[in-house]
């Protein structure tokens, strides 16, 4: 909280009297303010810090000298990691420019309070989401079976399969290493799934994000926006945000998985209301994806991807019990 004491001018004859405040090398400037003034809510973005301000009550004597009025304010910022990541500390200066001594105008600061915004169910840990919970395709049976009709009764047409399989099983792993998990009630005038894996290495998943829901029959036609939400490789959670976004791929992201899973969230936006449709108004957009419109218009899907090949971890088990490199093992 900022304090605006005594005689504050916003004039060039005896100000103008201003606030910065520092994050680094990043000075913000707040604006200028006057006794004799309500400056009300301000609100603004410097570099990629986003800031508001708003006064907390009219201008009353609060103290100090007799004939002026003073004016408490409220000052927020929203910090990106990258200003503390690096060393885990951050050097805030708070600045008061005056033209007087501080018998005639002074400033003053209190209630400094530091919180991570983070918005809750918004990531979820492997423990948290209860993973065993959600039912990921299961094809190796499948494979399997077929063993077992070939080979004229013998282990040659298992070994065959099975050897196709380590082959193939990262390919047949992509597509079936996604799980949606239900969120908020949303109707969308086209089922698909707008999530593909492309790479899956156990310490992280690289995924492509497409849209399938408007405009694959008409070029001319897109979404409002598409943003992506997801921790990215080096630690960071961060939101991809694409507008008047039409069908097609989106975008190519690399998340880090935790748990053996990494957690995806979309949220989606389309401003006529035809694609998506939140009877609830209960979705919940990260201030971090800078996105807004109404939430009735809004869908948000959540999707847990696999980190490892399932089905290549499934055929070296099958491998293990029994089939090796060609021969049986007894």
């Amino acid at each position: 909280d900022f304090y605006e004491i005594d005689s504050w001018d916003s004039d060039d004859r005896n100000g103008p009297d201003c606030v910065y405040v520092h994050f680094g090398n990043l000075r913000i400037f707040m604006g200028v303010y006057s006794s004799s003034n309500d400056e009300g809510p301000r609100q603004g973005r410097q570099g990629d810090i986003e800031w508001s301000s708003r006064s907390l009550g009219a201008p009353a004597h609060l103290g100090f000298h007799p004939t002026y009025k003073d004016q408490k304010h409220r000052f927020t910022f929203i910090i990106p990691h990258k200003y503390y990541s690096t060393t885990g500390t951050m050097v805030v200066k708070l600045e008061t420019v005056v033209n007087s001594g501080k018998e005639d105008e002074s400033g003053g600061w209190d209630n400094i309070k530091l919180y991570e915004l983070y918005q809750c169910g918004r990531r979820l840990s492997a423990e948290e989401n209860n993973f065993d919970k959600y039912q990921f395709r299961d094809t190796v049976a499948e494979t399997k079976d077929e063993g077992e009709q070939g080979g004229n009764g013998d282990v040659n047409g298992e070994i065959s399969d099975v050897d196709h399989a380590v082959d193939d099983c990262w390919e047949a792993s992509k597509h079936i290493d996604v799980s949606q998990i239900p969120m908020e009630s949303c109707r969308v005038s086209e089922d698909v799934v707008p999530i593909q894996i492309l790479f899956q290495n156990g310490e992280s998943v690289t995924f492509s994000v497409s849209q399938f829901w408007k405009g694959c029959d008409d070029e001319t036609e897109a979404i409002s926006w598409l943003a992506t939400d997801f921790i990215r490789s080096d630690g960071d959670l961060t939101c991809a945000r694409a507008d008047s976004v039409r069908c097609g791929e989106v975008g190519v992201y690399t998340a880090k998985c935790d748990g053996g899973f990494s957690t995806v969230d979309l949220y989606v936006y389309d401003r006529p209301g035809k694609v998506f449709q939140s009877t609830e108004n209960k979705v919940s957009v990260p201030l971090a994806c800078s996105a807004v419109g109404d939430k009735s218009k809004m869908c948000h899907f959540r999707y847990l991807l696999q980190c490892q090949p399932s089905l290549c971890d499934q055929v070296k088990d099958k491998e293990l019990m029994g089939i090796e490199t060609g021969n049986l093992v007894l």
